[in-house]
């Protein structure tokens, strides 16, 4: 191939994914429409958009924008899509099979395709860089405000909206997702967890205001995070420190910090709260312990 032939074939991709962005420009603002409505749950917010099912009308149009793009007309599924397809049609064919069909259908089935319909829009719409920043930007700020609305209610009415069970009949406030949200505290916890590499690696990088932001939110997602008592959050935001550790040119200083920050948060916990947490390094050492005396009773 000599270089007019490479040439012709590099501006033709270009006018074609020139031709995908102006052709999906509104299914792309349309997109990002659903993202917020999906992640704030606006339909119940807002009880006129419940009434028409906002969600799902936004849905089958940017369907119908994308389907109607003579840009993406002809486009052959990728591998990941081929995949996803022959799930959904083993689902439906197995469904005959399974002990409760309903709860497939209502759960699994419906979770699945919520999970489709994010990876078929990202593929079809997210086809240049800028686009892809303003996903992140929405998911992310999208988020954040699911974290700090809950922690707001916390801290002028002090709602928490779950509880756990911690023996002789009494029950401690685990901070929930707000009352529009759908969150538990395990869930809320998640959210956190998966909000700071994003914060760490994407957003404190950009500038000094971006960076100067993300030290002012960690210590509040940490604060919300500990209000939770997730235990399975907690450990997964150890493990998100291990990695920004590793990662770090600056290890010595994040040793010193992160055991500073260790004491700041264990002087700050509540009874209920240190007896929850401490309870993962108990239950660790004793399941280490009973491995230790199973293999020298098995020697």
């Amino acid at each position: 191939m000599n270089s007019s032939e490479f040439g012709k074939i590099t501006n033709g991709l270009a006018t074609k994914k020139s031709q995908i962005d102006d052709q999906t420009k509104l299914a792309f603002w349309l997109y990002l429409l659903y993202l917020i409505s999906f992640f704030l749950r606006l339909p119940a917010r807002l009880p006129a958009l419940g009434a028409i099912s906002f969600d799902f009308l936004l849905v089958g149009l940017i369907v119908f924008l994308i389907l109607g793009a003579k840009a993406t007309k002809g486009a052959k599924l990728d591998i990941a899509s081929k995949y996803l397809l022959a799930i959904f049609v083993y689902s439906i064919i197995t469904l005959p099979l399974v002990e409760w069909p309903g709860s497939v259908v209502n759960n699994g089935m419906v979770a699945f395709i919520k999970g489709a319909i994010f990876y078929f829009f990202t593929v079809n719409l997210v086809s240049n860089i800028k686009r892809l920043k303003s996903v992140i930007f929405v998911f992310v700020l999208c988020n954040l405000i699911r974290i700090l609305e809950p922690l707001l209610l916390n801290i002028t009415s002090g709602y928490l909206g779950s509880s756990t069970y911690i023996g002789s009949g009494e029950f401690a406030g685990r901070l929930a997702g707000a009352p529009s949200d759908t969150i538990n505290p395990n869930g809320l916890a998640f959210v956190i967890a998966t909000v700071i590499p994003f914060l760490h690696f994407v957003f404190a990088p950009i500038n000094k205001k971006t960076y100067a932001l993300y030290l002012l939110l960690i210590p509040i997602l940490i604060y919300t995070m500990i209000l939770t008592m997730s235990r399975s959050g907690v450990l997964a935001l150890a493990i998100i420190a291990v990695g920004i550790w590793l990662k770090s040119s600056h290890k010595a200083a994040l040793m010193i910090l992160g055991a500073l920050g260790l004491v700041v948060i264990s002087m700050s916990l509540n009874e209920v709260q240190r007896d929850r947490y401490l309870s993962l390094v108990s239950e660790l050492l004793s399941n280490l312990v009973y491995d230790h005396q199973a293999a020298l009773l098995s020697d």
